[in-house]
């Protein structure tokens, strides 16, 4: 009974209970580019490490001739964007029947190029085990998208375990019904999200227990950094976290330094080696990314005021984050999603809470945390710099493309530095609440000017 107790095997059970029956209740092909991951998979399964072009199309690879119909005989094209259209169960009798051609034609999937082979090692593994026993399309999805679910699993399952604090916090954040939608499809989101909880809890480890760092604490830092990298570029700032474990951690400062900017110089070398790779492919964006940084940098204030006011003109960011699922056409009620962020909020607050009876190191604690909230930042900034480069802007007051689950991975980043924060918001609560109000009353005579002068 005390093993079931524990807040990892908690998640194991209702992660395998509810994710498992998910797994078969979303068609294949409905959440979020799905069809291009699966075909990116097949592709780095194949070799394809590295998309290609051929003539003027747009990046992909040599894949087997009858792909693309397997997905086009589920009906999954007449499905998305369109609520009022559901799954034809007759179509998977034929699907079933569909296997991997021995001949391959070129196929272009783009946006699905930019990834490197890192966050589709699950996928690969599920495909390759179905090319093992000669198994149907159907079936090599379905075992796809299976490790890619056990992988995040697995992942999250240590990362609560190891984490010497805010564990439930992790639950709700992976079992939040927008993460566990993507950790059942072939998103790499599963093990992009996972790993970025994981290094999260594995620098807090490092902060909160007492034992000097080690020599294979480092290399595993380091291992993280270079995963997160590849992962998906946005997210490398998360890397300056490392800089909140204590110096004399260390031993020595000269290991501290050494340590830290070996973890953030090799995230950004490993950053602008895929960078580079993905030059090589020459992948086609619904806009040009020189001429929008141009646009940027001759407008850079408008610009400024762009980026910070996406976060509060587009309000479907925070349903997004939540749960939207199918192509982000079907999501949950507002009040659930406000229900949501409520009790994550509460049961930060509450484990804060200890902190303010035993503070150890309040300035540390103020610093680490604004160090925490500076590597959030710059993440979703990145997140949004890279969205206006290269997706169409359709709107004046918020960047288009953005949506709420990129910001799933830098969310335990986030509470962590709101809960080193705690002891600061309860003794400055009176001046936080008047900075709250006025800047509030602020925002809403902004939205008055803008609607009416």
């Amino acid at each position: 009974m005390k093993k079931i107790s524990l807040v990892e095997n908690k998640f194991l059970i209702i992660a395998l209970l509810f994710g498992l029956c998910w797994m078969f209740l979303l068609p294949p092909f409905q959440a979020p580019d799905e069809e291009s991951h699966f075909f990116r998979a097949y592709g780095i399964s194949s070799g394809k490490l590295i998309c290609e072009n051929i003539g003027v199309s747009n990046a992909g690879s040599y894949l087997p001739d009858n792909i693309n119909l397997f997905q086009q005989s589920l009906g999954a094209e007449d499905i998305k964007f369109h609520y009022e259209v559901k799954q034809d169960l007759s179509k998977f009798q034929k699907a079933k029947n569909m296997y991997p051609s021995n001949t391959e034609s070129f196929l272009a999937y783009g946006n699905a190029c930019a990834y490197s082979p890192i966050p589709y090692i699950p996928q690969v593994l599920g495909i390759e085990f179905g090319k093992l026993f000669h198994a149907s399309w159907l079936i090599i999805f379905y075992l796809a998208r299976l490790i890619n679910f056990l992988a995040f699993i697995g992942v999250i399952y240590y990362t609560i375990k190891i984490s010497p604090k805010l564990k439930y916090l992790i639950l709700l954040l992976a079992l939040m019904p927008m993460m566990l939608h993507q950790a059942v499809s072939l998103s790499p989101d599963a093990l992009t999200v996972s790993l970025c909880f994981l290094f999260v809890a594995y620098v807090m480890k490092m902060r909160h227990e007492s034992e000097l760092v080690s020599r294979k604490n480092i290399i595993v830092l380091i291992l993280l950094s270079i995963a997160i990298a590849l992962l998906k570029v946005t997210y490398f700032p998360l890397t300056f976290l490392v800089f909140i474990i204590p110096a004399d951690k260390f031993g020595v400062r000269k290991n501290f330094w050494k340590t830290g900017l070996s973890v953030i110089t090799l995230s950004i070398v490993f950053t602008g080696l895929w960078f580079f790779c993905t030059r090589l492919s020459h992948i086609e964006f619904p806009l040009d990314p020189t001429e929008q940084l141009k646009n940027a940098l001759y407008h850079p204030f408008a610009f400024a005021k762009l980026l910070i006011m996406s976060f509060f003109v587009n309000d479907a960011l925070y349903i997004q984050f939540f749960g939207d699922f199918g192509w982000l056409d079907t999501p949950l009620p507002l009040v659930l999603a406000i229900a949501y962020y409520c009790v994550l909020t509460i049961v930060t607050f509450y484990e804060g809470r200890k902190e303010i009876a035993n503070p150890v190191n309040e300035r540390a604690d103020f610093w680490s945390a604004i160090l925490g909230v500076v590597s959030f930042v710059g993440c979703a900034l990145l997140v949004e710099i890279s969205l206006y480069l290269n997706w169409t802007q359709d709107s004046p007051n918020y960047i288009s493309g953005v949506q709420g689950r990129y910001f799933i991975p830098i969310a335990f980043a986030f509470f962590y530095s709101l809960y080193l924060l705690i002891p600061f918001i309860v003794r400055k609560r009176k001046s936080i609440a008047l900075i709250f109000i006025l800047l509030t009353l602020l925002m809403s005579c902004y939205q008055l000017v803008i609607r009416f002068y």
